[in-house]
């Protein structure tokens, strides 16, 4: 049976992060993240199920089987709030950037929005669980809330790069580790300033949904330390309610 655009989606979803990334965990801690991850991807699959195929609430019902935490639920829906935002604006703007990279003799590999948009989705994904080889990285409520005043300051100027690729949940504009996402930001900002009206409506919705995502993230970090993480040479550190981290295993 043909699938749906939106089944398409929920199933790309859910096999993220690509499992080849488990051959560069080197800790117990490093593959236990790319379940996290996975098992995340999962719960944000059922959350686009919810909203685009009209199906029953799956999440509410997995919580009360207590197959997912109210935590896990919670995080699905700001997180399909958000990829929904980006969904559309990568589909609005899927000609213009095929255009815009012709310009500059870039051939887009991509023959549809919904393929670009697969790749966004992997890019998002995988950064999440590249935080765990890092030699040393925290993320934290406060470390989110310096983001989100940025992205409100976003909201009324120009990006400010230097500033965004030294926060380590900027994670679309790392160009090293998320090309294509930075590409479609970068010309979608463009147009949305160039009385493009269609493109300017969901940039604005884009950058809207992420402030809002970012800044829940930061309340749920702060009311819940086990939101606010790190790695430490392939160790993970969970946050403390006093603001400290210490190692989650022995």
């Amino acid at each position: 049976m043909k699938l749906t655009l939106h089944e398409k989606i929920s199933n790309y979803i859910a096999e993220q992060p690509p499992i080849h990334w488990l051959k560069k965990t080197n800790t117990p801690d490093q593959g236990e993240w790319w379940e996290l991850i996975h098992r995340e991807q999962y719960c944000l699959s059922l959350a686009w199920r919810a909203k685009y195929l009209g199906l029953d609430e799956p999440l509410e019902a997995k919580v009360q089987s207590k197959e997912i935490t109210k935590g896990e639920m919670t995080r699905a829906k700001l997180m399909v709030a958000y990829y929904s935002a980006v969904w559309d604006l990568v589909h609005i703007c899927f000609t213009v950037v095929k255009t815009e990279l012709k310009r500059e003799s870039i051939e887009l590999p991509f023959n549809s929005a919904l393929d670009l948009f697969f790749r966004l989705c992997t890019e998002m994904a995988e950064y999440t669980f590249l935080h765990c080889l890092e030699p040393y990285i925290e993320v934290s409520g406060s470390k989110m809330e310096s983001w989100e005043r940025l992205c409100r300051k976003a909201n009324k100027t120009k990006y400010d790069y230097k500033k965004f690729k030294k926060l380590p949940h900027a994670s679309y504009l790392t160009h090293n580790r998320s090309e294509w996402s930075n590409i479609v930001l970068r010309i979608a900002e463009k147009k949305a300033t160039s009385h493009n009206l269609d493109i300017k409506e969901a940039w604005d919705d884009y950058q809207y949904k992420l402030e809002v995502f970012f800044r829940r993230l930061a309340k749920l970090s702060k009311k819940a330390p086990r939101y606010s993480y790190g790695f430490n040479n392939g160790r993970e550190l969970r946050g403390n309610a006093n603001g400290t981290y210490s190692y989650i295993s022995s």
